[in-house]
């Protein structure tokens, strides 16, 4: 009964000494929704030139 109550006693002092838990909720944030991008796609700068001739 003597470590029963020392255990007791051992956890009630360990709570007693621990500082209480803070729960610090942080503040919303508020996001705003991306925008649409719309991605264009580039023009080619030139189209390749006919022929066997490829640009080298």
């Amino acid at each position: 009964m003597l470590a029963i109550a020392g255990v007791a006693a051992g956890v009630a002092a360990s709570t007693y000494y621990a500082p209480p838990p803070v729960y610090v909720a942080p503040p919303p944030v508020y996001v705003p929704p991306p925008r649409p991008v719309y991605v264009v796609p580039a023009p080619l700068p030139y189209p390749p030139p006919p022929g066997r001739y490829w640009g080298y």
